[in-house]
């Protein structure tokens, strides 16, 4: 959640009243991290109940699974002249 563009996700969160995030080339170090195959349905759905405080049906799982899915091919699109604008509203 860090990169030399630190200053504009403040500003761009405030300014769309949503969580934003600038991702650059620096963030594809976490690619291996992010293979979907490492995190089934049921243990997103669980860490996401558990940082929530909620009980949400399993659905979510896999809603956090493609989640996980388009954040590897979106930084894998990355190049050292472009950035992902990741936006959770």
């Amino acid at each position: 959640m860090k990169s030399e563009n630190d200053d504009l996700s403040p500003y761009l969160s405030e300014k769309r009243k949503a969580t934003c995030f600038v991702l650059t080339s620096m963030q594809k170090k976490f690619l291996p991290q992010l293979l979907p195959e490492s995190f089934t349905e049921e243990a997103l759905r669980n860490y996401y109940n558990e940082f929530n405080a909620a009980n949400e049906p399993p659905e979510i799982g896999k809603a956090m699974h493609d989640g996980v899915r388009a954040l590897r091919e979106s930084l894998q699109s990355l190049d050292d002249d472009s950035i992902v604008l990741l936006i959770i509203g």
